[in-house]
Protein backbone atom coordinates (compact mmCIF):
# COMPACT_ATOMS: atom_id res chain seq x y z
CA UNK A 1 0.00 0.00 0.00
CA UNK A 2 2.94 2.37 0.56
CA UNK A 3 6.02 1.78 -1.58
CA UNK A 4 8.96 4.21 -1.56
CA UNK A 5 10.86 5.23 -4.68
CA UNK A 6 13.92 7.35 -5.51
CA UNK A 7 13.92 9.81 -8.38
CA UNK A 8 10.56 10.02 -10.11
CA UNK A 9 7.70 7.55 -10.00
CA UNK A 10 6.89 5.48 -13.06
CA UNK A 11 4.84 7.56 -15.47
CA UNK A 12 1.18 6.60 -15.68
CA UNK A 13 -0.82 8.44 -18.38
CA UNK A 14 -4.07 8.02 -16.44
CA UNK A 15 -2.65 10.07 -13.54
CA UNK A 16 -2.49 13.84 -13.55
CA UNK A 17 -0.98 16.39 -11.18
CA UNK A 18 -3.76 17.30 -8.78
CA UNK A 19 -1.71 19.16 -6.17
CA UNK A 20 1.63 20.96 -6.21
CA UNK A 21 3.03 23.27 -3.55
CA UNK A 22 6.19 24.46 -1.82
CA UNK A 23 6.25 23.40 1.83
CA UNK A 24 7.28 26.37 3.99
CA UNK A 25 6.68 25.04 7.50
CA UNK A 26 8.63 21.79 7.88
CA UNK A 27 11.61 21.52 10.20
CA UNK A 28 13.35 18.74 12.04
CA UNK A 29 10.84 19.00 14.88
CA UNK A 30 7.70 20.46 13.25
CA UNK A 31 5.86 19.10 10.25
CA UNK A 32 4.14 20.60 7.26
CA UNK A 33 0.61 19.20 7.04
CA UNK A 34 -1.21 18.54 3.79
CA UNK A 35 -4.76 17.13 3.96
CA UNK A 36 -5.93 15.24 0.91
CA UNK A 37 -8.95 13.28 -0.26
CA UNK A 38 -8.83 10.57 -2.90
CA UNK A 39 -8.36 6.91 -3.72
CA UNK A 40 -6.79 4.43 -6.08
CA UNK A 41 -3.18 4.79 -7.12
CA UNK A 42 -1.57 8.00 -5.81
CA UNK A 43 1.99 9.17 -6.46
CA UNK A 44 3.44 11.60 -3.93
CA UNK A 45 6.82 13.14 -4.86
CA UNK A 46 9.06 15.35 -2.71
CA UNK A 47 11.72 17.43 -4.49
CA UNK A 48 14.46 19.85 -3.43
CA UNK A 49 15.97 21.73 -6.39
CA UNK A 50 19.38 22.58 -4.95
CA UNK A 51 22.83 22.35 -6.47
CA UNK A 52 24.73 21.34 -3.33
CA UNK A 53 22.50 21.58 -0.25
CA UNK A 54 21.08 18.27 1.03
CA UNK A 55 19.12 17.25 4.10
CA UNK A 56 17.03 14.32 5.32
CA UNK A 57 13.28 14.44 4.78
CA UNK A 58 10.73 12.24 6.56
CA UNK A 59 7.20 11.56 5.27
CA UNK A 60 4.38 10.16 7.42
CA UNK A 61 1.08 9.07 5.86
CA UNK A 62 -2.17 8.88 7.85
CA UNK A 63 -5.58 7.70 6.63
CA UNK A 64 -8.89 8.53 8.31
CA UNK A 65 -11.58 5.89 8.75
CA UNK A 66 -15.32 6.48 8.42
CA UNK A 67 -15.44 7.82 11.95
CA UNK A 68 -12.57 10.29 11.29
CA UNK A 69 -10.09 8.34 13.36
CA UNK A 70 -6.50 8.60 12.08
CA UNK A 71 -4.83 5.34 11.05
CA UNK A 72 -1.08 5.21 10.60
CA UNK A 73 -0.18 3.97 7.11
CA UNK A 74 3.58 4.35 6.77
CA UNK A 75 6.65 6.45 7.51
CA UNK A 76 9.49 6.84 5.02
CA UNK A 77 12.79 8.62 5.53
CA UNK A 78 14.65 9.94 2.48
CA UNK A 79 18.29 10.62 3.25
CA UNK A 80 20.12 13.70 1.94
CA UNK A 81 17.40 14.96 -0.40
CA UNK A 82 18.74 17.58 -2.82
CA UNK A 83 21.56 18.16 -5.34
CA UNK A 84 22.14 14.97 -7.36
CA UNK A 85 19.40 13.19 -5.38
CA UNK A 86 16.61 15.78 -5.74
CA UNK A 87 13.44 13.65 -5.72
CA UNK A 88 11.89 10.76 -3.85
CA UNK A 89 8.45 9.73 -2.74
CA UNK A 90 5.86 7.02 -2.27
CA UNK A 91 3.26 5.20 -4.35
CA UNK A 92 0.01 4.67 -2.44
CA UNK A 93 -2.70 2.17 -3.32
CA UNK A 94 -5.83 3.31 -1.50
CA UNK A 95 -8.97 1.19 -1.66
CA UNK A 96 -11.89 3.56 -2.02
CA UNK A 97 -11.95 7.27 -1.35
CA UNK A 98 -10.51 8.40 1.95
CA UNK A 99 -9.32 11.53 3.65
CA UNK A 100 -5.59 11.40 4.26
CA UNK A 101 -2.97 13.52 5.94
CA UNK A 102 0.66 13.83 4.82
CA UNK A 103 3.18 15.02 7.41
CA UNK A 104 6.61 16.16 6.18
CA UNK A 105 9.63 16.79 8.42
CA UNK A 106 12.70 18.48 6.96
CA UNK A 107 16.03 18.24 8.78
CA UNK A 108 17.27 21.10 6.56
CA UNK A 109 15.03 23.56 8.46
CA UNK A 110 14.64 25.73 5.36
CA UNK A 111 18.32 25.90 4.53
CA UNK A 112 20.20 29.16 4.32
CA UNK A 113 17.25 31.42 3.53
CA UNK A 114 13.99 29.62 4.25
CA UNK A 115 13.08 30.07 0.58
CA UNK A 116 13.44 27.97 -2.57
CA UNK A 117 15.53 26.22 -3.70
CA UNK A 118 16.18 24.98 -0.16
CA UNK A 119 12.54 24.20 0.59
CA UNK A 120 10.86 20.94 -0.35
CA UNK A 121 8.21 20.86 -3.06
CA UNK A 122 5.36 18.34 -2.85
CA UNK A 123 3.60 17.03 -5.95
CA UNK A 124 0.62 14.67 -5.84
CA UNK A 125 -0.56 12.76 -8.89
CA UNK A 126 -3.84 10.87 -9.01
CA UNK A 127 -7.00 10.42 -11.00
CA UNK A 128 -8.22 13.97 -11.31
CA UNK A 129 -11.91 13.10 -10.88
CA UNK A 130 -11.25 11.19 -7.69
CA UNK A 131 -8.36 13.00 -6.03
CA UNK A 132 -8.30 16.51 -4.65
CA UNK A 133 -6.70 18.48 -1.84
CA UNK A 134 -9.08 19.07 1.04
CA UNK A 135 -10.24 22.69 1.07
CA UNK A 136 -7.96 24.68 3.33
CA UNK A 137 -9.39 27.24 5.74
CA UNK A 138 -9.70 30.71 4.27
CA UNK A 139 -6.78 32.91 5.27
CA UNK A 140 -7.30 36.64 5.04
CA UNK A 141 -3.99 38.11 3.86
CA UNK A 142 -2.45 40.89 5.85
CA UNK A 143 -2.92 44.36 4.41
CA UNK A 144 0.78 44.99 5.07
CA UNK A 145 3.36 43.43 2.72
CA UNK A 146 5.86 43.21 5.55
CA UNK A 147 7.30 45.05 8.49
CA UNK A 148 10.36 46.50 10.20
CA UNK A 149 11.82 45.66 13.59
CA UNK A 150 15.03 46.04 15.58
CA UNK A 151 17.07 42.83 16.01
CA UNK A 152 20.55 41.86 17.18
CA UNK A 153 21.36 39.34 14.44
CA UNK A 154 19.85 37.14 11.74
CA UNK A 155 16.16 36.40 12.13
CA UNK A 156 16.71 32.72 11.44
CA UNK A 157 19.24 30.63 13.35
CA UNK A 158 20.48 28.99 10.14
CA UNK A 159 21.16 32.30 8.40
CA UNK A 160 24.51 34.04 8.00
CA UNK A 161 24.62 37.71 7.08
CA UNK A 162 26.70 38.98 4.15
CA UNK A 163 27.43 42.64 3.57
CA UNK A 164 26.27 43.96 0.21
CA UNK A 165 26.87 47.71 0.64
CA UNK A 166 28.80 50.04 2.91
CA UNK A 167 27.87 53.72 2.70
CA UNK A 168 28.96 57.01 4.18
CA UNK A 169 26.76 60.08 3.79
CA UNK A 170 28.42 63.45 4.31
CA UNK A 171 27.36 67.13 4.14
CA UNK A 172 23.82 66.06 4.96
CA UNK A 173 20.89 68.33 4.33
CA UNK A 174 17.18 68.09 4.98
CA UNK A 175 15.68 65.91 2.26
CA UNK A 176 18.98 64.18 1.47
CA UNK A 177 18.20 60.71 0.12
CA UNK A 178 20.45 57.70 -0.33
CA UNK A 179 19.11 55.06 -2.76
CA UNK A 180 20.60 51.59 -3.14
CA UNK A 181 19.48 48.36 -4.82
CA UNK A 182 20.23 44.72 -4.13
CA UNK A 183 18.79 41.26 -4.59
CA UNK A 184 18.14 39.36 -1.41
CA UNK A 185 15.85 36.99 0.40
CA UNK A 186 12.74 38.07 2.25
CA UNK A 187 14.89 39.63 5.03
CA UNK A 188 17.13 42.67 4.54
CA UNK A 189 19.23 44.32 7.28
CA UNK A 190 20.72 47.79 7.91
CA UNK A 191 23.29 48.52 10.62
CA UNK A 192 24.66 51.90 11.63
CA UNK A 193 28.37 52.13 12.34
CA UNK A 194 27.50 54.11 15.47
CA UNK A 195 24.22 55.31 17.03
CA UNK A 196 22.88 58.64 15.81
CA UNK A 197 23.36 61.69 18.02
CA UNK A 198 20.26 62.98 19.84
CA UNK A 199 18.05 65.04 17.55
CA UNK A 200 19.22 63.38 14.33
CA UNK A 201 16.13 62.30 12.40
CA UNK A 202 16.92 59.75 9.70
CA UNK A 203 14.48 57.23 8.29
CA UNK A 204 15.22 54.03 6.39
CA UNK A 205 12.58 53.02 3.86
CA UNK A 206 12.53 49.55 2.37
CA UNK A 207 10.86 48.76 -0.96
CA UNK A 208 10.65 45.42 -2.74
CA UNK A 209 9.32 43.79 -5.90
CA UNK A 210 9.75 40.61 -7.95
CA UNK A 211 12.37 40.66 -10.69
CA UNK A 212 10.15 41.95 -13.49
CA UNK A 213 8.18 44.92 -14.71
CA UNK A 214 6.17 45.54 -11.58
CA UNK A 215 6.28 48.66 -9.47
CA UNK A 216 8.18 48.71 -6.18
CA UNK A 217 6.01 48.36 -3.09
CA UNK A 218 6.96 49.93 0.19
CA UNK A 219 7.49 47.18 2.76
CA UNK A 220 8.14 49.31 5.82
CA UNK A 221 10.09 52.24 7.24
CA UNK A 222 11.97 52.64 10.50
CA UNK A 223 13.35 55.57 12.49
CA UNK A 224 17.09 54.93 12.66
CA UNK A 225 17.33 56.69 16.02
CA UNK A 226 15.75 53.53 17.47
CA UNK A 227 19.04 51.74 16.78
CA UNK A 228 20.42 52.98 20.07
CA UNK A 229 22.61 50.05 21.10
CA UNK A 230 25.87 49.14 19.31
CA UNK A 231 24.54 45.78 18.10
CA UNK A 232 21.08 46.98 17.02
CA UNK A 233 20.15 46.20 13.42
CA UNK A 234 17.12 47.35 11.42
CA UNK A 235 15.38 44.37 9.81
CA UNK A 236 12.86 44.60 6.97
CA UNK A 237 10.84 41.43 6.31
CA UNK A 238 8.75 40.68 3.22
CA UNK A 239 5.70 38.56 4.11
CA UNK A 240 4.50 37.85 0.56
CA UNK A 241 5.23 34.12 0.21
CA UNK A 242 4.82 34.03 -3.58
CA UNK A 243 7.88 36.23 -4.15
CA UNK A 244 11.29 34.56 -4.08
CA UNK A 245 14.68 36.29 -4.35
CA UNK A 246 13.11 39.77 -4.57
CA UNK A 247 14.75 42.97 -5.68
CA UNK A 248 15.10 45.50 -2.85
CA UNK A 249 15.42 49.27 -2.90
CA UNK A 250 16.68 50.96 0.26
CA UNK A 251 16.29 54.69 0.88
CA UNK A 252 17.85 56.55 3.79
CA UNK A 253 16.20 59.96 4.18
CA UNK A 254 17.22 62.96 6.28
CA UNK A 255 13.96 64.15 7.83
CA UNK A 256 13.20 67.80 8.69
CA UNK A 257 15.57 69.01 11.37
CA UNK A 258 17.75 65.93 11.19
CA UNK A 259 20.65 67.54 9.35
CA UNK A 260 21.31 69.92 12.24
CA UNK A 261 22.57 67.03 14.33
CA UNK A 262 23.84 64.48 11.81
CA UNK A 263 26.61 65.70 9.53
CA UNK A 264 28.16 62.33 8.78
CA UNK A 265 26.36 58.96 8.81
CA UNK A 266 27.83 55.55 7.93
CA UNK A 267 25.90 52.31 7.60
CA UNK A 268 26.06 48.83 6.09
CA UNK A 269 23.35 46.83 4.30
CA UNK A 270 23.24 43.05 4.74
CA UNK A 271 21.29 40.18 3.29
CA UNK A 272 21.19 36.53 4.30
CA UNK A 273 23.98 34.61 2.63
CA UNK A 274 22.61 32.36 -0.11
CA UNK A 275 25.28 29.99 -1.48
CA UNK A 276 22.97 29.03 -4.33
CA UNK A 277 21.61 32.44 -5.17
CA UNK A 278 19.76 32.02 -8.46
CA UNK A 279 20.15 35.54 -9.82
CA UNK A 280 23.52 36.43 -11.31
CA UNK A 281 22.47 40.05 -11.88
CA UNK A 282 22.99 42.43 -9.00
CA UNK A 283 20.96 45.42 -7.88
CA UNK A 284 21.26 48.39 -10.15
CA UNK A 285 22.64 46.28 -13.00
CA UNK A 286 19.22 44.65 -13.28
CA UNK A 287 17.21 46.73 -15.77
CA UNK A 288 13.99 45.77 -13.98
CA UNK A 289 15.10 47.88 -11.00
CA UNK A 290 14.44 51.00 -13.07
CA UNK A 291 10.94 50.16 -14.37
CA UNK A 292 8.17 51.05 -11.91
CA UNK A 293 5.17 50.17 -14.04
CA UNK A 294 2.71 47.33 -14.50
CA UNK A 295 3.77 44.62 -16.97
CA UNK A 296 3.99 46.25 -20.38
CA UNK A 297 3.14 43.20 -22.45
CA UNK A 298 4.71 42.19 -25.74
CA UNK A 299 3.53 41.41 -29.21
CA UNK A 300 2.60 44.54 -31.22
CA UNK A 301 4.94 45.06 -34.16
CA UNK A 302 5.25 48.73 -35.18
CA UNK A 303 6.27 49.17 -38.82
CA UNK A 304 7.10 52.89 -38.81
CA UNK A 305 8.05 55.59 -36.31
CA UNK A 306 8.97 59.24 -36.63
CA UNK A 307 11.73 60.01 -34.14
CA UNK A 308 15.29 58.72 -34.61
CA UNK A 309 15.38 56.87 -31.31
CA UNK A 310 12.25 54.94 -32.31
CA UNK A 311 13.41 53.89 -35.75
CA UNK A 312 17.22 53.76 -36.05
CA UNK A 313 18.80 50.33 -35.33
CA UNK A 314 22.29 51.50 -34.27
CA UNK A 315 23.40 54.00 -31.62
CA UNK A 316 26.98 55.19 -31.31
CA UNK A 317 28.16 56.40 -27.87
CA UNK A 318 31.51 58.02 -27.11
CA UNK A 319 32.92 58.52 -23.62
CA UNK A 320 35.20 61.56 -23.53
CA UNK A 321 38.14 60.16 -21.58
CA UNK A 322 40.17 63.37 -21.92
CA UNK A 323 37.87 65.58 -19.86
CA UNK A 324 38.48 63.82 -16.52
CA UNK A 325 40.08 60.78 -14.97
CA UNK A 326 37.93 57.74 -14.41
CA UNK A 327 38.84 55.41 -11.55
CA UNK A 328 40.59 52.14 -12.52
CA UNK A 329 38.06 49.84 -14.14
CA UNK A 330 35.44 52.58 -14.11
CA UNK A 331 35.20 52.89 -17.90
CA UNK A 332 33.88 49.34 -18.24
CA UNK A 333 31.40 49.89 -15.39
CA UNK A 334 30.15 53.08 -17.05
CA UNK A 335 29.73 51.22 -20.35
CA UNK A 336 27.63 48.56 -18.64
CA UNK A 337 25.47 51.23 -17.02
CA UNK A 338 24.96 52.94 -20.37
CA UNK A 339 23.84 49.63 -21.84
CA UNK A 340 21.47 49.05 -18.92
CA UNK A 341 19.95 52.50 -19.43
CA UNK A 342 19.50 51.88 -23.16
CA UNK A 343 17.91 48.48 -22.50
CA UNK A 344 15.42 50.05 -20.07
CA UNK A 345 14.41 52.81 -22.48
CA UNK A 346 14.21 50.36 -25.38
CA UNK A 347 11.91 48.17 -23.30
CA UNK A 348 9.81 51.20 -22.33
CA UNK A 349 9.05 52.27 -25.91
CA UNK A 350 5.62 50.99 -26.96
CA UNK A 351 5.56 52.68 -30.39
CA UNK A 352 9.10 52.01 -31.62
CA UNK A 353 9.82 49.85 -34.64
CA UNK A 354 11.03 46.33 -34.03
CA UNK A 355 14.61 46.98 -35.10
CA UNK A 356 15.24 50.15 -33.09
CA UNK A 357 18.49 50.09 -31.12
CA UNK A 358 19.24 46.45 -31.82
CA UNK A 359 22.90 47.46 -31.66
CA UNK A 360 24.88 49.93 -29.56
CA UNK A 361 28.49 50.89 -30.24
CA UNK A 362 30.45 52.30 -27.27
CA UNK A 363 33.99 53.47 -27.94
CA UNK A 364 34.17 51.17 -30.96
CA UNK A 365 32.84 48.03 -29.21
CA UNK A 366 29.68 46.59 -30.80
CA UNK A 367 26.89 45.26 -28.55
CA UNK A 368 23.77 43.37 -29.62
CA UNK A 369 20.47 43.09 -27.80
CA UNK A 370 19.57 39.47 -27.06
CA UNK A 371 19.84 37.15 -30.10
CA UNK A 372 19.28 39.99 -32.57
CA UNK A 373 22.41 39.28 -34.64
CA UNK A 374 21.52 35.62 -35.13
CA UNK A 375 17.91 36.44 -36.00
CA UNK A 376 18.90 38.95 -38.69
CA UNK A 377 20.48 36.34 -40.94
CA UNK A 378 17.22 34.44 -41.14
CA UNK A 379 14.91 35.18 -44.03
CA UNK A 380 12.06 35.81 -41.58
CA UNK A 381 13.46 37.19 -38.32
CA UNK A 382 9.96 38.06 -37.11
CA UNK A 383 8.16 34.80 -36.48
CA UNK A 384 4.55 34.65 -37.68
CA UNK A 385 3.88 31.24 -36.15
CA UNK A 386 4.96 29.39 -33.04
CA UNK A 387 8.78 29.43 -32.86
CA UNK A 388 10.70 26.19 -32.78
CA UNK A 389 12.88 25.41 -29.80
CA UNK A 390 16.19 27.21 -30.26
CA UNK A 391 15.01 29.56 -33.02
CA UNK A 392 16.55 33.03 -32.55
CA UNK A 393 13.85 35.70 -32.76
CA UNK A 394 14.26 39.47 -32.75
CA UNK A 395 13.48 40.83 -29.26
CA UNK A 396 9.89 41.99 -29.60
CA UNK A 397 8.49 45.24 -28.29
CA UNK A 398 5.98 46.16 -25.64
CA UNK A 399 2.36 47.10 -25.99
CA UNK A 400 -0.23 48.64 -23.75
CA UNK A 401 -1.90 45.24 -23.59
CA UNK A 402 -1.32 43.01 -20.60
CA UNK A 403 1.33 40.46 -21.43
CA UNK A 404 3.76 38.00 -19.98
CA UNK A 405 6.24 39.08 -17.34
CA UNK A 406 9.32 38.46 -19.41
CA UNK A 407 12.79 39.68 -18.43
CA UNK A 408 14.22 42.71 -20.17
CA UNK A 409 16.64 41.84 -22.97
CA UNK A 410 20.19 43.03 -22.23
CA UNK A 411 23.06 43.98 -24.53
CA UNK A 412 25.90 41.54 -25.03
CA UNK A 413 29.31 42.33 -26.62
CA UNK A 414 30.11 40.95 -30.06
CA UNK A 415 33.70 40.10 -31.10
CA UNK A 416 35.36 42.37 -33.72
CA UNK A 417 35.00 39.75 -36.47
CA UNK A 418 31.75 38.21 -35.38
CA UNK A 419 30.89 35.50 -37.94
CA UNK A 420 27.17 36.30 -37.84
CA UNK A 421 27.78 39.97 -38.64
CA UNK A 422 30.20 38.96 -41.40
CA UNK A 423 27.54 36.67 -42.81
CA UNK A 424 24.96 39.46 -42.68
CA UNK A 425 27.32 41.76 -44.57
CA UNK A 426 28.07 39.15 -47.21
CA UNK A 427 24.57 37.84 -47.89
CA UNK A 428 22.77 38.77 -51.09
CA UNK A 429 19.97 41.27 -50.61
CA UNK A 430 17.44 38.77 -51.97
CA UNK A 431 18.22 36.48 -49.01
CA UNK A 432 17.43 39.08 -46.36
CA UNK A 433 14.22 40.42 -44.89
CA UNK A 434 13.46 44.17 -45.11
CA UNK A 435 14.40 44.55 -41.44
CA UNK A 436 17.73 42.79 -41.96
CA UNK A 437 18.47 44.98 -44.98
CA UNK A 438 17.74 48.13 -42.98
CA UNK A 439 19.99 47.05 -40.12
CA UNK A 440 22.79 46.18 -42.53
CA UNK A 441 22.70 49.69 -43.93
CA UNK A 442 23.67 51.06 -40.53
CA UNK A 443 26.42 48.55 -39.79
CA UNK A 444 29.87 49.26 -41.18
CA UNK A 445 29.86 46.42 -43.68
CA UNK A 446 32.26 46.39 -46.64
CA UNK A 447 30.59 47.47 -49.90
CA UNK A 448 28.00 49.44 -47.94
CA UNK A 449 28.02 53.14 -47.03
CA UNK A 450 26.18 53.38 -43.72
CA UNK A 451 23.88 56.36 -43.06
CA UNK A 452 24.53 58.49 -40.01
CA UNK A 453 23.81 56.52 -36.83
CA UNK A 454 22.37 58.08 -33.72
CA UNK A 455 25.12 59.53 -31.57
CA UNK A 456 25.65 60.43 -27.92
CA UNK A 457 28.79 61.84 -26.26
CA UNK A 458 29.23 61.39 -22.51
CA UNK A 459 31.66 63.84 -20.90
CA UNK A 460 32.69 63.44 -17.24
CA UNK A 461 34.01 66.83 -16.06
CA UNK A 462 36.13 67.96 -13.13
CA UNK A 463 34.81 71.49 -13.55
CA UNK A 464 31.49 73.30 -13.90
CA UNK A 465 29.16 72.09 -16.63
CA UNK A 466 27.73 74.17 -19.45
CA UNK A 467 24.59 74.62 -17.35
CA UNK A 468 26.41 76.84 -14.84
CA UNK A 469 28.31 76.93 -11.55
CA UNK A 470 25.41 76.10 -9.23
CA UNK A 471 26.78 73.36 -6.92
CA UNK A 472 23.35 71.66 -7.00
CA UNK A 473 23.86 70.75 -10.68
CA UNK A 474 24.68 67.04 -10.98
CA UNK A 475 24.54 66.74 -14.77
CA UNK A 476 23.86 68.89 -17.79
CA UNK A 477 22.54 68.20 -21.27
CA UNK A 478 23.33 71.32 -23.34
CA UNK A 479 21.89 69.72 -26.50
CA UNK A 480 20.67 66.36 -27.79
CA UNK A 481 24.20 65.19 -28.49
CA UNK A 482 26.18 65.85 -25.31
CA UNK A 483 25.79 64.78 -21.68
CA UNK A 484 28.06 66.37 -19.04
CA UNK A 485 28.59 65.03 -15.52
CA UNK A 486 29.79 67.32 -12.72
CA UNK A 487 32.68 65.58 -10.95
CA UNK A 488 33.65 68.87 -9.31
CA UNK A 489 30.82 68.74 -6.77
CA UNK A 490 29.88 65.05 -6.85
CA UNK A 491 31.40 61.60 -6.61
CA UNK A 492 29.57 59.32 -9.01
CA UNK A 493 29.19 55.80 -7.68
CA UNK A 494 28.34 52.41 -9.14
CA UNK A 495 25.54 50.10 -8.11
CA UNK A 496 27.61 48.61 -5.27
CA UNK A 497 28.65 52.03 -3.99
CA UNK A 498 32.11 51.98 -5.58
CA UNK A 499 33.45 55.40 -6.73
CA UNK A 500 33.75 55.77 -10.50
CA UNK A 501 34.87 59.36 -10.87
CA UNK A 502 34.59 62.80 -9.31
CA UNK A 503 35.95 64.45 -6.19
CA UNK A 504 32.81 66.02 -4.73
CA UNK A 505 31.62 65.39 -1.17
CA UNK A 506 28.14 64.43 -2.30
CA UNK A 507 27.45 61.05 -3.86
CA UNK A 508 25.37 60.55 -7.00
CA UNK A 509 24.12 57.21 -8.30
CA UNK A 510 25.61 56.91 -11.79
CA UNK A 511 22.92 54.55 -13.10
CA UNK A 512 20.06 56.86 -12.16
CA UNK A 513 21.85 59.87 -13.63
CA UNK A 514 22.53 58.09 -16.92
CA UNK A 515 18.95 56.88 -17.15
CA UNK A 516 17.73 60.44 -16.62
CA UNK A 517 20.11 62.01 -19.12
CA UNK A 518 19.38 59.44 -21.83
CA UNK A 519 15.71 60.28 -21.29
CA UNK A 520 16.59 63.87 -22.28
CA UNK A 521 18.61 62.59 -25.23
CA UNK A 522 15.49 60.73 -26.40
CA UNK A 523 13.52 63.96 -26.14
CA UNK A 524 11.78 63.84 -22.76
CA UNK A 525 11.56 66.87 -20.52
CA UNK A 526 11.42 67.15 -16.74
CA UNK A 527 8.44 65.93 -14.73
CA UNK A 528 7.31 66.48 -11.16
CA UNK A 529 5.19 63.34 -10.80
CA UNK A 530 5.87 60.65 -8.19
CA UNK A 531 9.20 58.87 -8.42
CA UNK A 532 9.64 59.28 -12.18
CA UNK A 533 13.24 59.20 -13.32
CA UNK A 534 12.67 62.37 -15.35
CA UNK A 535 12.23 64.43 -12.20
CA UNK A 536 14.42 67.53 -12.29
CA UNK A 537 15.85 66.54 -8.89
CA UNK A 538 17.99 63.52 -8.08
CA UNK A 539 16.23 63.66 -4.72
CA UNK A 540 13.12 62.13 -6.33
CA UNK A 541 14.29 60.43 -9.54
CA UNK A 542 13.92 56.66 -9.30
CA UNK A 543 12.60 54.78 -12.33
CA UNK A 544 10.78 54.93 -15.66
CA UNK A 545 7.11 55.45 -14.84
CA UNK A 546 3.89 55.51 -16.83
CA UNK A 547 4.19 59.23 -17.56
CA UNK A 548 7.62 58.77 -19.15
CA UNK A 549 6.36 55.79 -21.16
CA UNK A 550 3.38 57.79 -22.40
CA UNK A 551 5.55 60.77 -23.39
CA UNK A 552 7.98 58.48 -25.19
CA UNK A 553 5.11 56.82 -27.09
CA UNK A 554 3.80 60.20 -28.26
CA UNK A 555 7.26 61.30 -29.44
CA UNK A 556 7.97 58.01 -31.24
CA UNK A 557 4.61 58.06 -33.03
CA UNK A 558 4.92 61.71 -34.08
CA UNK A 559 2.11 62.97 -31.85
CA UNK A 560 4.54 65.19 -29.92
CA UNK A 561 7.85 66.84 -30.66
CA UNK A 562 10.93 65.91 -28.64
CA UNK A 563 12.08 68.49 -26.09
CA UNK A 564 15.09 70.31 -27.51
CA UNK A 565 16.55 72.63 -24.88
CA UNK A 566 19.24 72.78 -22.22
CA UNK A 567 18.46 70.64 -19.16
CA UNK A 568 20.17 70.59 -15.77
CA UNK A 569 19.64 67.76 -13.29
CA UNK A 570 19.92 69.12 -9.74
CA UNK A 571 20.47 67.27 -6.52
CA UNK A 572 17.74 69.05 -4.55
CA UNK A 573 14.50 70.30 -6.03
CA UNK A 574 14.68 73.60 -4.12
CA UNK A 575 18.31 74.55 -3.43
Amino acid sequence: MCNAFQGLATYKPELTIVYNTVLRQPSNSASALVDFEGGGEIHLTLTRYTKQFRADVTLRVLLYDDEANPIFVCEKKFGALGADFPSAGVVLDVQGDHKMRFEVYDAGNGGATGDPPYLVEMRIEGKSKQSKPVAAPVVIPSSSPGGCEVVNGPKRDQATLEQVRSERLTTLREGHVFVGYTFGGRNLYLRLHSPLPPGAFLTARFFSKPYGEQAFQEICRIDLSTLSAPHDIALATLTEERIFNPLWRVEVVVEPGGASYAKDVSFDIYRELDPERQSAVEGGEAPAAYLCVKPLGRGIVIKSASDGFASVPVLSIEIDHNASTLAPGAAERVRQMLLTAMAVWRRACTTCVLEHLLFVVIDGQLYSIGDAAAALVQTAPVMTGPPRLGDPVLPTLNSYQAGTRTPIEVYEPLPPNDPIIQRLCAMDASQLSPISLKVREYLECPRHSPPAALKLILTPLNKDTTCGSNPEIVACEPDRLHVELSGKNYTFRGTSGEPLFGTGKRSADMQTVLLHEIGHWIGLGHTAVGEGVMSGSLQYARCVDNEAIGSLARIASGQAKPADQKFALKYFANP
